[in-house]
């Protein structure tokens, strides 16, 4: 256990590297200079709709996604409200019910559809 005392978000990567002070000693085994990784806990969501985030979906955004009709002949596009993002997850603030079946692969030559004919 830990907490963390420092932030570094220098460079342009998705990554951002922090100091952690440990609240107890070392393993006995544990070499000085190791990587390792960590999980830290910023907060908890609740009642939250999320999904894999989509390959050009950044936080706090809106995209043109399409949505898989009921019959599965279909899709219709709609704008999707993205909110926080945690490793490959993006909340959905709203667009998106839960159940909804999105396409999520690049439909960019077809944002000017309305609705798509599925084959």
């Amino acid at each position: 256990m830990g907490k963390v005392v420092a932030l570094d978000r220098a460079g342009s990567s998705d990554f951002t590297k922090v100091k952690i002070e440990l609240s107890g000693p070392l393993p006995k085994d544990a070499a000085i200079g190791t990587k390792l990784g960590s999980l830290i806990e910023v907060g908890e969501l609740t009642d939250v709709v999320f999904f894999a985030r989509p390959r050009d979906a950044r936080p706090n955004s809106e995209m043109a996604l399409f949505v898989i009709e009921p019959s599965g002949q279909f899709a219709r596009r709609t704008t999707v409200r993205f909110g926080r993002q945690s490793g490959p997850l993006i909340e959905i603030i709203s667009g998106l019910s839960p159940g909804d079946h999105v396409i999520v692969t690049d439909t960019s030559k077809w944002t000017s559809y309305e609705r798509l004919r599925l084959k």
